[in-house]
């Protein structure tokens, strides 16, 4: 008969008390980390300042880019906040970062709260898992100093650093008293209105508790827990918030297109490969075959860290499966996305190591040793996979070094400083190059294929998706005459008449056009004043000058 434990429904920040329990009820472990983070506080303490003067050295150099800025300006638009969530409609996010970065704006009325609310937001998550979670200080060190822990759920102010706070928060609560307070319900309500990955997350967190219910005290206890029951109408709640505010999308360019719909075939496809879902965790800049079977190994492998407990494996498997079908079917995953799994995974090692997620049946014959064996199978398998993070870590520190930035929004912002082009109109292609301009100077910017004056571009499949050189000066040269403000135009393409006719495939099924004499015609009536190429991302661009001589010299096709 194997040996069988169960934690009283007593536990503290100081100890967790085990008891044997009747074999009948399953195998459960005895708890590993009786006194976590109190042996070795010092030593954690150390590694988080270090970590903490890594990312302010990142922080104070980092230049905003566009998704970023984005999101400020959906936040400060409309005169209440109401018309600011009618505006945040159909963008793709549910609200929480919308209104945090209001309600910080309304307290401290300088853009400079954006990177500031952040950079709270990954200190504040990342104190709270240093100090308080059981794992030693090698895994500690990896998810400090991984690239999510770094810099992008720190030091680019986005959203997806809500999930992680939340989350480790979650986890705290669950370790340190009984779940009997309001706070987990409404945690749970934040969590599916951080970012819309976030509702798999909620809902894994949720499965996590129920089997745990289940398995402790069978049906009837879901019943008796007011907690679980609350927390799942915050849920049910946070879950049709989100979907209120996210859907219809009005981005509806940016999502990956199925003509025939998805089949049966589509979803066979998207969950046998989760390599493929993932493949941005793989060390960035290598390219190689195997990375797409290693990622999958590793993913799959990590799930046995949460072996220990029937409810946190439910969460691991379930999370997995969602992203898996969300990133391959509905919105493929970019690194601040995809990284937020083993963030989950953590989460739920954290759960299992102090005794949380319920017993395994008697009737599945686990033994203690197996288990054991298992898990710390499964510990090595995600030690790796953040092992994998640390590269993209050390290259934003890098970069940083460096002067290397994602956007060039910061030298176009001096450049405008000129006493020329201050008041300048600024337009571009893509219209998206313009929308981190609003963090560093006031200048009006207009979108070419919206054909409108603005601050955050539609991708909508209703926008003008061919475009030429030539309307491009055509409208240059209409503004002017409508405002009499220089123009600036941003090109993402170098400009030369010596090309041959070319089309540019550009993001969100975008063209651009160019023949040898609309370039030669662009080139007569603008002047180049830079060519702002240093970004590491794809905000490069040569800037001009639209020659006011010139501006009525030659008709055009208005946009």
């Amino acid at each position: 008969m194997a040996e069988a434990w169960t934690r009283t429904n007593r536990m503290d920040s100081a100890a967790i008390f085990v008891t044997a329990a009747d074999p009948q009820n399953g195998l459960k472990l005895p708890l590993d980390a009786t006194r976590t983070g109190v042996r070795d506080l010092p030593a954690r303490l150390i590694l988080w300042c270090a970590w903490l003067a890594v990312v302010v050295l990142l922080a104070t150099g980092h230049v905003m880019w566009r998704d970023e800025v984005r999101a400020l300006s959906i936040a400060m638009h409309g005169d209440t906040i109401f018309a600011m969530l009618r505006s945040l409609h159909g963008e793709g996010h549910p609200a929480l970062w919308y209104l945090m970065l209001r309600g910080a704006h309304t307290l401290i009325p300088v853009p400079q709260i954006l990177p500031v609310l952040a950079f709270a937001v990954g200190a504040s998550a990342m104190l709270v898992f240093t100090l308080r979670s059981p794992f030693p200080l090698p895994i500690v060190f990896l998810v400090l100093f991984s690239g999510f822990g770094l810099f992008e759920y720190t030091v680019s102010a986005r959203n997806y650093g809500i999930s992680m706070l939340i989350l480790f928060v979650l986890a705290h609560c669950f370790s340190r008293r009984k779940t009997g307070l309001p706070l987990p319900a409404f945690l749970i309500f934040l969590l599916c209105n951080s970012n819309v990955h976030s509702i798999f997350f909620a809902a894994g967190f949720m499965l996590f508790w129920l089997v745990e219910l289940i398995s402790e005290g069978g049906i009837q206890a879901i019943l008796r827990s007011r907690p679980f029951l609350a927390a799942t109408a915050c849920s049910a709640i946070g879950v049709l918030a989100c979907a209120a505010t996210v859907y219809p999308p009005i981005n509806d360019a940016a999502q990956i297109a199925h003509g025939d719909g998805i089949g049966i075939t589509a979803l066979i496809s998207a969950l046998s490969t989760p390599g493929s879902a993932f493949l941005q965790l793989a060390p960035p800049g290598v390219e190689a075959a195997i990375w797409p079977v290693a990622i999958t190994i590793l993913v799959l492998g990590s799930l046995t860290s949460l072996i220990r407990a029937p409810g946190t494996l439910a969460g691991g498997v379930f999370v997995l499966l969602g992203l898996q079908l969300f990133f391959r079917l509905i919105y493929p995953g970019e690194y601040r996305h995809v990284a937020m799994f083993p963030v989950f995974i953590v989460t739920m090692a954290w759960l299992a190591r102090i005794g949380r997620g319920g017993a395994w049946p008697a009737a599945f014959g686990l033994t203690a040793p197996r288990v054991q064996l298992l898990e710390r199978v499964g510990l090595a398998f995600l030690a790796l996979l953040l092992l994998l993070q640390l590269p993209m870590g050390m290259n934003a520190v890098r970069d940083s070094l460096a002067g290397r930035e994602k956007s060039s929004s910061r030298d176009l912002a001096m450049l405008l400083e000129q006493p020329a082009l201050r008041n300048a109109t600024i337009v571009a292609d893509p219209d998206y190059l313009v929308e981190a301009l609003p963090y560093y100077a006031d200048n009006p910017t207009y979108f070419l294929r919206e054909h409108r004056y603005g601050k955050v571009v539609v991708f909508s499949k209703k926008a003008q998706l061919d475009l030429t050189l030539s309307q491009i000066l055509a409208t240059a040269r209409k503004i002017h005459e409508e405002n009499a403000r220089p123009v600036v135009i941003l090109l993402q393409h170098r400009i030369d008449p010596a090309v041959l006719p070319r089309v540019y495939a550009e993001g969100y099924n975008w063209t651009f056009s160019v023949t040898s004499a609309d370039a030669r015609q662009f080139l007569a009536a603008t002047r180049r004043i830079a060519r702002l190429d240093k970004a590491t991302g794809d905000e490069v661009f040569d800037v001009y000058q639209l020659k006011t001589s010139a501006a009525t010299s030659s008709p055009g096709q208005l946009l």
